[in-house]
């Protein structure tokens, strides 16, 4: 695996550090034949992971990958081609929202970090800017259907922007109901002119529940069992703290009844 060797926490999550939970939730979700989507890929960490899950069950997975993020494609492109022999994944060059289009992507100087949301007058506080660039803007309800798509698990990691990934995909949400794995980062949320509370919201109009990947993440450790999937705790309104980001599976509220 290719990755930024300047990056620490590159990596870390290329030693196996940063998504052993998310790697243990694959594991859970994942039954061959899969279609996986990776918005905001990043180099492909989330992506390979869920390869080598199904592969090891003999199973076939496509991967389908965005990173908008010129400097970080780059990486993504050569960890494709690297795999190139082992798994079917395709990489594209392009953001994820609410409509097609173009828009402005935020570049940051710390891989992974880059972001759609509108810059405020003084910056980002968090983001140690190295540019601005314009991007595609892909749908996944477009790009599905163009591609004849029924995805089984969506991942999205796009700094803040989660929200406009999912209105973006209301019709594969409602007909295929994958899973979801997401992160959710008060912070970013809140420089995106939302928050968490606003995305559970929207998780639950689409008929999701949240669930807790890492359950050290969670702000109590007693749970009814009403409110667990599979040992995983619901996330609550109190888990979402300024600052302290976790991701977390969406299951489809049909699942999470019949469990």
């Amino acid at each position: 695996m290719y990755c930024d060797s300047d990056s620490y926490p590159s990596v870390m999550a290329a030693c196996g550090f940063v998504y052993r939970h998310t790697d243990r939730v694959l594991g859970m979700v994942l039954q061959p034949p899969v279609t996986f989507i990776d918005v905001g890929a990043n180099v492909g960490f989330v992506t390979l992971l869920a390869c080598s899950k199904v592969r090891s069950k003999g199973g076939r997975i496509v991967a389908h990958c965005f990173e908008p993020d010129p400097g970080v494609f780059t990486w993504l492109s050569r960890n494709q081609s690297l795999n190139s022999n082992l798994f079917e994944i395709v990489a594209n060059p392009w953001a994820v929202g609410a409509t097609e289009g173009e828009g402005e992507l935020t570049i940051s100087a710390r891989p992974g970090w880059s972001t759609m949301a509108h810059e405020p007058p003084g910056g980002f506080s968090f983001l140690p800017k190295a540019g601005k660039t314009m991007v595609r803007v892909a749908t996944l309800d477009t790009y599905c259907r163009e591609h004849g798509l029924s995805p089984t698990v969506i991942k999205i990691d796009v700094e803040g922007l989660e929200k406009e990934v999912l209105a973006g995909a209301r019709t594969i949400l409602e007909h295929s109901r994958p899973y979801l794995i997401i992160e959710i980062n008060p912070l970013r949320l809140a420089a995106a002119g939302t928050s968490g509370e606003d995305l559970i919201l929207q998780l639950s109009r689409l008929r999701y529940r949240l669930f807790h990947i890492d359950l050290r993440c969670a702000k109590s450790n007693r749970h009814a069992k009403r409110d667990e999937w599979r040992g995983l705790p619901e996330v609550k309104q109190n888990d979402l703290v300024m600052g302290q980001d976790f991701d977390a599976l969406a299951l489809p509220e049909e699942l999470v009844v019949g469990s």
